[in-house]
């Protein structure tokens, strides 16, 4: 974490109490708050201004945020995504699902957050195999009591078998159709029942998409955050890879914000001007494709295409799911994911 040393121990910056209200819509987030009475100091980027009325702390990896003057923030919790699922025959791999996402736009915070982001879930290069399961992120509140959890995304299938179930869930791996598998369940939706009737409370998560029960090579791509992973097509001569799941956008929280510009090129590139987060790994095919294959549609999910080369992992810090691996234990990692807490 030594890239971000020097946006650590910044002044503290102090608002005055304010009327405040939050418009809430297709779950995306603007910039139509007004102003927070809270402040308080931690993460990777401790209190960077984002150039739009928003201060900004980034939580990459475990932490804790101090509430210096309680009152409301807005924050976005990704869980991990889950790696590729992975086959050494000609049946395709499912691609990983994405982290689940919580977003809450008006979270009260009256003492220290607890914070762990799940970290990158790497695949144990074991053939045959079904993906693994990405790491949850949580939100602890020892002061409420109360915990926000982001679950891990699923990770992928292989031949004959689904994905798992997860924030959202793994694509289904080859001919899985005719073993009655079809996909993984994205279960993030069902988290957190303490605050979904809370105004300003959404999450997000969905399965993954299904396998070709025809054609044995295709697989489906891992759900993403904002859509259902990209399901095979039934007959042979269709599109050799099935893409995962889009992400979902929060455009609050886009990549080109100031505050994010410690952030690594590629994180800035998958978020990008509409802030996608949880995209889903692409399912894989071993033999047709193309050299970009299909990744998810924004929002760091891994590109699958023909195997060898290896397919790509989700993007870190994302909640990209990997993408499926086929003719060998290549399947793509599953990218970490993020805490990011905002405040006018």
């Amino acid at each position: 974490m030594s890239i971000f040393n020097e946006f650590n121990k910044k002044e503290k910056p102090f608002f005055t109490g304010i009327a405040r209200g939050f418009g809430f819509g297709s779950g995306s987030s603007g910039d139509a708050g007004a102003a927070s009475a809270f402040s308080g100091s931690g993460g990777n980027i401790d209190g960077q201004p984002g150039g739009n009325g928003y201060t900004y702390h980034v939580f990459t990896g475990p932490g804790t945020l101090t509430a210096d003057s309680p009152g409301p923030v807005e924050v976005l919790l990704v869980a991990g995504g889950g790696t590729g699922g992975a086959t050494d025959n000609s049946n395709g791999a499912g691609g990983g699902g994405a982290g689940g996402i919580v977003h809450h736009t008006d979270l009260s915070v009256t003492g220290p957050l607890t914070i762990t982001v799940g970290a990158k879930k790497v695949y144990p290069n074991s053939i045959n195999s079904v993906g693994v399961t990405g790491n949850d992120s949580t939100i602890v509140s020892p002061t409420g009591p109360w915990t926000l959890t982001a679950k891990g995304g699923g990770g992928g299938g292989h031949y004959g078998e689904a994905g798992l179930d997860g924030g959202s869930g793994g694509g289904g791996g080859g001919f899985g159709e005719n073993y009655g598998n079809t996909h993984a369940v994205g279960i993030q939706t069902t988290q957190n029942p303490a605050f979904t009737s809370q105004s300003g409370f959404n999450q997000y998560g969905n399965a993954g998409g299904s396998p070709s029960d025809e054609n044995p090579g295709n697989a489906g791509g891992g759900g993403g955050a904002g859509s259902v992973g990209g399901s095979s097509p039934e007959a042979e001569g269709g599109p050799a890879v099935s893409g995962g799941g889009a992400g979902q956008p929060f455009t609050g929280f886009a990549g080109p914000i100031p505050a994010f510009a410690p952030l690594p090129t590629a994180w800035k590139n998958a978020v990008g001007p509409t802030g996608l987060f949880g995209g889903g790994g692409g399912g894989e095919n071993p033999y047709q494709g193309s050299p970009t294959g299909a990744p998810g549609p924004g929002g760091g999910g891994g590109g699958s295409g023909i195997s060898p080369p290896v397919s790509s992992p989700g993007i870190d810090n994302t909640g990209g799911g990997g993408a499926g691996g086929a003719l060998g234990p290549q399947a793509g990692d599953g990218g970490a994911g993020i805490c990011i807490v905002r405040y006018q």
